[in-house]
């Protein structure tokens, strides 16, 4: 994949571009479908650790009314 990108020419010269933009499409599928896992199990992460940090701010200003 990589040498045919860097070799472009010969690969047109050749009638090899179709063959290539189908294997670049097939290799983007791949990468979309991990990007997406990625993202949301990141979101999810990044969303749980916000929630903890807030939900400690609203436990000791709870806490903190109640003490004075």
């Amino acid at each position: 994949m990589e040498q045919a990108i860097s070799s472009i020419k010969t690969v047109k010269q050749l009638n090899g571009e179709q063959y290539e933009a189908n294997k670049y499409s097939e290799t983007l599928k791949g990468v979309t479908e991990h990007s997406t896992k990625y993202g949301a199990f990141l979101g999810f992460g990044m969303g749980t650790l916000f929630f903890s940090i807030l939900a400690s701010y609203a436990l000791g200003f709870w806490y903190g009314s109640l003490c004075v």
